[in-house]
């Protein structure tokens, strides 16, 4: 198998275009039929992404166009997930930070996507600023043979608003609205009747404040209301640090209202899923002891989000930077 690529950056005052094409010849790669089944194919794939920024005082806009076809590369056609990747296809849908809004992420699609994103950050004053960010995916194939009766794959839109009326003190409110395809990106088969397509709305919170002698805290409140998953949740996050060396954590993330018809099965009464996590960083090094209680779903961290299985123990982690 070959594959070839072209591309350029053009950029005239405050405007920067990219663009950028791909191509590979015929290869052995896996796929969904229209019901939704995995199977063999041998064909040709391709890729287009491209992106537009435009930076002024006070205003940055940045819009993304992506198709896919078929274009995968790996050691093998065996291989799925993160698994035996030869290249890197980014994604349109918004990383986020916060635990609720992240939970629905939608990573590339190999085989068939068009996605279109924008974001565009306001500041009309200097201590206000403002963020809107918008996606949406889709089956470009008219005919649905991906999944029929399931052509919108992703959508989100988000409004920030960040306010530092002081040095030492920062507010974020926002709020956002998500349709997220669960057949597609969980792989639940192609029986799952369109009405199980998650639409989630989460307004959230967060203040930041430092403190003297290298001391802050950090508050998270938000709520989500998403029908036909896992009904109501809140969620509260405190924070405090010492820099340069500790940070300590606890966090509630309470399924108070469940819907008792949810996708899952599970979960028929409220649930609490707490997080405990303490930190401590030397250097390059970071060491940190989290005992966490966890619901199984989209968990974003260090600008990685991944599907996680429900979970309920003591995790340990080293992070060194070289």
């Amino acid at each position: 198998m070959y594959a070839f690529a072209l591309y350029n950056t053009l950029t005239i005052g405050p405007v920067s275009w990219y663009i950028e094409g791909n191509y590979k010849t015929r290869d052995a790669i896996t796929g969904l039929d229209s019901a939704g089944n995995s199977v063999l194919m041998n064909k040709t794939g391709n890729a287009v992404y491209s992106t537009l920024n435009i930076s002024k005082k006070g205003l940055g806009a940045i819009f993304i166009f992506k198709r896919v076809e078929n274009f995968t590369l790996r050691t093998s056609a065996n291989e799925t997930g993160i698994y035996g990747e030869l290249n890197f296809e980014p994604p349109v849908a918004r990383e986020n930070s916060l635990r609720l809004p992240s939970r629905y992420f939608a990573p590339s699609l190999e085989q068939h996507e068009l996605a279109f994103g924008s974001e565009v950050t306001w500041t009309p004053v200097k201590k206000l600023s403002f963020l809107f960010n918008g996606s949406y995916i889709r089956d470009f194939l008219f005919e649905k043979e991906i999944q029929p009766g399931h052509p919108n794959f992703f959508a989100e839109g988000s409004v920030e608003a960040h306010y530092r009326p002081i040095r030492t003190f920062d507010v974020e409110l926002g709020f956002q609205y998500i349709l997220y395809n669960r057949p597609i990106y969980q792989q639940d088969g192609g029986n799952i009747p369109a009405e199980y397509n998650v639409h989630a709305y989460t307004p959230f919170a967060e203040i930041t404040h430092k403190l003297p002698k290298k001391m802050s805290y950090r508050i998270e409140l938000q709520y989500q209301y998403v029908p036909a998953d896992f009904g109501q949740w809140m969620y509260g996050l405190f924070e405090f640090n010492v820099a340069p060396h500790f940070s300590f954590a606890a966090s509630d993330m309470w399924n108070f209202k469940p819907d008792r018809n949810n996708v899952e099965g599970i979960y028929q009464v409220p649930h609490h899923f707490y997080s405990v996590f303490v930190s401590y960083t030397q250097g390059a090094n970071r060491f940190s002891l989290n005992y966490v209680k966890q619901v199984a779903g989209i968990v974003c961290t260090g600008g990685v989000c991944r599907y996680e299985p429900a979970f309920s123990g003591v995790k340990f982690s080293i992070t060194s930077t070289f």
